[in-house]
């Protein structure tokens, strides 16, 4: 579980590592509610979860599964 402020990597679609080049992102908010995803995806129908609203690279990016994020002190 991450908290407001920490700085995360975002994890590639092929679940192997973080995106490369990308910069990191910042947790401005978590909360309970469902993922934000692409259509057809195998988690497209999943539950009720914890998720993230992060800044990144100038944007909002709003509920992000933590399954796609890894704390900066991790990586």
């Amino acid at each position: 579980m991450f908290d407001v402020g920490d700085m995360v990597i975002i994890i590639g679609s092929d679940g192997r590592g973080p995106v490369p080049n990308a910069p990191p992102a910042m947790i401005i908010s978590r909360y309970s509610g469902f993922p934000n995803i692409l259509p057809g995806s195998p988690l497209s129908g999943s539950c009720d979860m914890i998720v993230y609203d992060i800044l990144f690279m100038g944007r909002v990016e709003y509920a992000v599964s933590g399954e796609w994020l890894v704390k900066v002190d991790k990586v």
